[in-house]
């Protein structure tokens, strides 16, 4: 696991006094395996560049996808995951509303994010870019 990313996490969520839900390995194993065969192709270096399917893409100018979250999202009162990822090495998975999302990655320096509620009905990722992509299983 990126030991530094964790740990500027832990930093963020802290100062902003929010708890959160951690999966333990064998769910979080789980969860990483059942969201990869749902929406990405293969196994590559970040999610985001092979999505089974074309996503929306929500172009972000300045570059702060972050900020845009809880306008593109589709509207859930349930926790979500917000699962970090740098370098395609261990993911780090958190449990939290949504509406806190923006606010701990302001706190951090960038990785790339993506979110998706328990029941994996989408996926929101933000790319290298700042924009947001989205995908929403049409099954749900």
């Amino acid at each position: 696991m990126n030991n530094e990313l964790y740990k500027e996490l832990e930093c963020a969520l802290k100062k902003l006094n929010i708890k959160i839900e951690k999966p333990i390995n064998s769910e979080k194993n789980t969860l990483v395996r059942s969201i990869e065969k749902k929406y990405i192709r293969g196994n590559p270096r970040a999610w985001w560049t092979s999505m089974q399917r074309q996503p929306k893409i929500y172009e972000q100018p300045d570059s702060r996808g972050n900020l845009k979250i809880l306008q593109i999202a589709p509207k859930t009162h349930e926790d979500v995951w917000l699962i970090a990822d740098e370098d395609n090495e261990e993911k780090i998975i958190l449990g939290l509303p949504i509406e806190l999302i923006p606010s701990v990655l302001e706190e951090c320096y960038y990785f790339e994010y993506y979110i998706t509620p328990k029941d994996l009905s989408w996926l929101l990722a933000e790319n290298d870019h700042g924009d947001l992509l989205l995908i929403i299983d049409d099954n749900k």
